[in-house]
């Protein structure tokens, strides 16, 4: 039997006025697209197809081919035009922008046999946590490969070195060129992969269900293609009876051929109807407790940084569906089984509990028009374009694929307030990550005019060992590939995420063609727990408070005679000529005697979700920090802004006595008695620091019972 070439996939979209709206994905399966797709027949770029839609009336059977009760002519709303410049600008592009070159001299089919072989007995497995499990009514796993002990906890603790064969870096097959394609539904519609089409549905059609596919028409440049090259799957209509219009989704597709065995299929037949509207049905969320983020109940050492409201859904299916798409068999009887997984990526709506209108996380805008071509002239969406572009699930080896498999990720995604879509490009700017920002440093560092600057006297083999000093030791010489932010998060759907607020949460599926129900549509089929609601709380700890005095007494301390370092700082001096700052008498102000004391920084996003800093808001306030250094010697800078969640700090003031006296300390085994503690508030005014006033006094006795009298006001420290 000859290998097939082409698949066609058909994806049912909505019933509505009496038409049937549904995509067409023509794939052609990992062969080159310029190149003559077989003898006498056009290559796949230069070929014009039309087809004809095949309704099957009832679902007693997988569908047969020439098995049909209405084949109409299919009406493409985006008609075809000739591929061959899409490929050649993709192929063009590809190579230049990433240094990939596209090939097919091997063999695609062996390729995926060898792939097969590999991982023939190994499989993807995932953790249920805990959230998942408690979003329903969870007794036991669906699947073998669903597991609830700490085997992913200790796949990721003790993963082994990779030992995975290393791939050419250098080069792509065609496959994986047409799978790029399928990220960006408007590139695949010019490439001639995806069409729109809609038929008029005849009267009383799919009144208890049935199949729908697609054929080519008879004006089609692949009419009278030798069937054996072409792979054609079906898409299930749910019975149509009670709701004449409706969303439509195929989470899978079946095959169709002539006798198909049926057996192995029932399992397959429940999702296709299960998931038919499209909607994800166990939707659970949760926060991390604890900074090692496996941990779900221990919340000891809360995390350092907020990640926001991690999200998943329907953990066992995905399983199911992923591992039926590697293995292409039944999980239990072992069996052969054509049934490709529809489901392509999720997108992921949000709104505050109680409001009406969902926003959707993965919509986004256009900046400027899109193009392929060098030239720009074949353009893809205008500006101000809006676009969904789902969130993909992926396994991942934790060391060495061919004997531990595959794990999916505990959680799909995380939300902070930020469109799932496209980067974070404020937190670039804030902690200057980009591209140009790393060069610009570089740049910096690597011209010995700058060491010149700073220390006049240094010999140009001294500047040399300072630049090669640099380019060893510095931690940031990889430069990122440069990220041009072509989308803007949609401002209909832009939802800020806040400390205090309740949020609900559900699930939209995307298939291959990018079609996914409407967010103003409401799943049709329930579930468990189609819809989460998540009560988002601080769990980051607050930081320790600064002593701005303590950093004051040191940058003051009169510094030997010695040549500076490359930085321009002063290279350390004997220890013993500095003062110790620990102690309370070197760091106050001789006359003052007054201790500085500022709030803990906060950091991006954690400080963005308190949502307390208006006028200029917090994001610009940080991007700032950065963008205008301090000036004079190189120091340290926090990019952090003032905690608006610390209102006061606590001095514990302890008197040393004897050592191995420690019947009255707090702990018991050391020599610190506690005098007296005081809470002190700070001013409604992050930005001022707090002026602690020292003042010594003379006591004829200290009571050690906790009934020394605290001093009065909220700016006076008393020492004895």
């Amino acid at each position: 039997m000859a290998i097939p070439k082409l698949s066609i996939l058909t994806f049912p979209q909505r019933i509505e006025a009496g038409k049937l709206h549904f995509n067409i994905l023509l794939l052609p399966r990992n062969i080159n697209p310029l190149t003559n797709l077989d003898i006498d027949f056009a290559a796949f770029a230069d070929a014009v197809p039309s087809f004809k839609a095949v309704l099957v009336d009832n679902i007693d059977s997988l569908p047969i081919t020439g098995t049909f009760n209405f084949n109409p002519n299919a009406q493409l709303i985006n008609p075809p035009l000739s591929s061959r410049d899409v490929w050649e600008s993709l192929k063009t592009r590809i190579q230049q922008t990433d240094g990939l070159k596209i090939v097919d001299t091997v063999d695609p089919d062996d390729r995926a046999e060898q792939a097969k072989q590999r991982f023939k007995d190994i499989s993807i497995k995932k953790y249920l946590p805990e959230s998942y499990r408690a979003a329903f009514n969870y007794t036991k796993p669906r699947t073998k490969n669903a597991l609830t002990g700490d085997e992913y906890h200790c796949s990721i603790k003790n993963s082994p070195p990779s030992k995975d064969k290393k791939t050419n870096r250098d080069t792509i097959s065609w496959g994986k060129a047409i799978a790029l394609c399928l990220r960006s539904p408007l590139l695949a519609k010019k490439a001639g992969l995806i069409y729109e089409a809609v038929i008029d549905l005849p009267a009383n059609t799919f009144q208890t269900g049935g199949w729908l596919y697609v054929d080519f028409g008879d004006q089609s440049s692949y009419k009278n293609l030798n069937k054996d090259l072409i792979k054609q799957y079906a898409a299930l209509i749910p019975p149509l009876k009670k709701t004449p219009e409706r969303t439509l989704f195929a989470a899978v597709q079946f095959p169709v051929g002539d006798g198909v065995n049926n057996g192995g299929y029932d399992e397959i037949l429940r999702e296709a109807m299960m998931y038919n509207d499209g909607f994800a049905k166990i939707v659970h969320a949760n926060q991390p407790v604890n900074d090692y983020l496996l941990e779900e109940k221990d919340k000891s050492t809360p995390p350092q940084k907020d990640l926001g409201i991690r999200l998943g859904w329907d953990d066992e299916q995905l399983t199911i569906w992923q591992n039926r798409q590697m293995k292409q068999k039944e999980e239990i009887t072992d069996q052969v089984i054509d049934a490709p997984t529809g489901v392509f990526s999720y997108c992921i709506d949000a709104k505050f509990e109680g409001a009406s209108n969902w926003h959707s996380q993965n919509k986004i805008i256009t900046r400027n028009p899109i193009t392929i071509s060098p030239q720009g002239g074949l353009i893809l969406a205008q500006k101000n374009t809006v676009l969904e572009v789902g969130s993909e699930v992926h396994p991942a080896a934790h060391g060495n694929s061919e004997a531990d498999g595959f794990w999916l990720p505990m959680y799909f995604t995380n939300w902070m307030g930020k469109s799932l879509a496209i980067p974070d490009s404020d937190a670039e700017d804030i902690y200057q990550t980009k591209a140009s920002a790393i060069k610009e440093t570089q740049s910096r560092f690597t011209d010995p005019n700058y060491y010149k600057s700073l220390t006049p006297a240094l010999t140009d083999a001294e500047i040399a060992v300072r630049i090669a000093d640099y380019k060893i030791n510095n931690t940031v010489n990889a430069v990122p590939k440069e990220t041009f932010h072509a989308y803007l998060t949609n401002p209909e759907d832009r939802l800020d995420l806040l400390y205090g607020e309740t949020y609900n949460f559900r699930v939209r599926l995307m298939d291959l063609t990018g079609g996914t129900p409407d967010k103003l549509k409401d799943p049709l089929n329930g579930g468990e727990r189609p819809v989460e609601t998540w009560h988002f709380k601080r769990h980051t700890a607050a930081g320790a408070v600064k002593i701005v005095s303590e950093k004051k007494a040191f940058d003051n301390q009169p510094l030997p005679d010695k040549p500076k370092d490359y930085d321009g700082q002063p290279l350390p001096p004997d220890m013993k000529n500095l003062k110790d700052t620990s102690i309370l008498e070197n760091i106050l102000d001789p006359v003052e005697s007054t201790l500085v004391i500022r709030r803990p920084g906060l950091a991006y996003p954690a400080v963005v979700f308190t949502g307390k800093y208006k006028n200029p808001d917090s994001i610009t306030r940080l991007k700032a920090i950065l963008q205008n250094p301090p000036a004079g010697k190189s120091q340290g800078v926090d990019i952090a802004l003032p905690d608006p969640d610390v209102k006061s700090f606590k001095v514990l003031v302890e008197v040393k006595s004897l050592e191995m006296d420690n019947a009255l300390s707090e702990k018991g085994n050391e020599a610190f008695f506690q005098l007296y503690e005081k809470v002190y508030n700070f001013s409604d005014d992050r930005d001022t620091d707090f002026d602690l006033k020292i003042v010594y006094d003379s006591f004829a006795e200290l009571p050690f019972d906790k009934s020394f009298p605290k001093p009065t006001g909220n700016s006076v420290l008393i020492i004895p």
